[in-house]
């Protein structure tokens, strides 16, 4: 309906705009058809109506994955610190028990000389061994919180090494094994002395452990390429699984083979901390017969 008293309007059932108009004439009503521009406008709407809701869709998807993507490493390291918690217990749990039993039986009045000598120690010998894993735990805990100082002074590697290896070769001739060694002269890293030492006793001592009777040892130390250096501990044992080669540098993991042995499956762990911070990688590699450890660090 047109209202005398509006001087334009819309008339939306037709699509039509109007105007009243003063002429010398008389006054004059003009429509004008603007159906193609309410039909633009309204196309207009949805597809902005589209846009907003796909973005926000888009928006919401993209969010929920930088969350994920973000609160993924902090999920992944409790998970790694309940492991830990875990194994750590599990591997406490052994020799409290021993110690808890030979106090018991010290408590027996009724216990000879020889069974209470047996058992105080027994007693010493899981003391020592707690103390030797919490000392571990202790070092890991510092390494993966970069609280060791870095004591880090140009030293001669290759000296280090000829040095360092001299107390292992008796160890070796006592248990029947060949130690061959092979170490390229002057090699110069900026490193710390005594956790390059612990790292070549981790890789020896790994090595005498799971050496097959009558077995040999490699040592070799050499230039790779510029800036880098390689230093590889092999020997003869057991054949090891891709995933065996992986896992050996995790906490607490041993081989099935050496589950019943003195290690607690940290040295390899240990290893791996030092030589990240030296800014080098170790990985483990088995083939033939023969594991072979290897690790490379920058050199000067």
């Amino acid at each position: 309906m047109i209202s005398g008293k509006k001087r334009t309007g819309t008339i939306k059932e037709y699509g039509l705009r109007y105007c009243f108009a003063e002429f010398p004439g008389g006054r004059r009503l003009v429509f004008a058809d603007v159906s193609g521009n309410m039909e633009i406008l309204s196309n207009l709407m949805c597809n902005c109506l589209i846009l907003g809701v796909a973005g926000f869709a888009a928006l919401l998807c993209v969010s929920i994955w930088l969350s994920h993507w973000a609160v993924h490493p902090v999920d992944e390291a409790m998970k790694q610190q309940r492991q830990f918690i875990a194994d750590a217990s599990h591997e406490l749990k052994t020799p409290l028990t021993v110690i808890i039993t030979n106090a018991q039986l010290l408590q027996d009045p009724d216990c000879s000389e020889s069974i209470r000598r047996q058992c105080e120690q027994g007693i010493i010998v899981m003391a020592e061994r707690m103390r030797s894993m919490t000392g571990q735990l202790l070092q890991l805990a510092r390494l993966d919180a970069t609280q060791l100082e870095k004591n880090r002074e140009k030293l001669d590697l290759s000296s280090l090494l000829e040095d360092e290896i001299l107390p292992y070769e008796p160890c070796f001739f006592e248990k029947g094994l060949t130690f061959h060694t092979s170490i390229q002269s002057e090699l110069w890293v900026n490193g710390d002395p005594e956790q390059l030492r612990q790292l070549l006793g981790i890789l020896l001592d790994n090595a005498r452990k799971y050496t097959i009777p009558g077995g040999g040892i490699w040592l070799l130390f050499k230039k790779k390429k510029r800036g880098r250096c390689v230093l590889s501990v092999a020997n003869e044992g057991e054949p090891l699984s891709e995933e065996q080669c992986t896992k050996v540098f995790s906490r607490f993991y041993r081989t099935d083979g050496a589950r019943s042995g003195e290690s607690f499956g940290l040295g390899l762990a240990i290893a791996r901390s030092i030589v990240e911070h030296h800014g080098g990688k170790i990985w483990l590699e088995s083939s033939g017969g023969y594991n072979t450890c290897f690790v490379e660090i920058p050199c000067l």
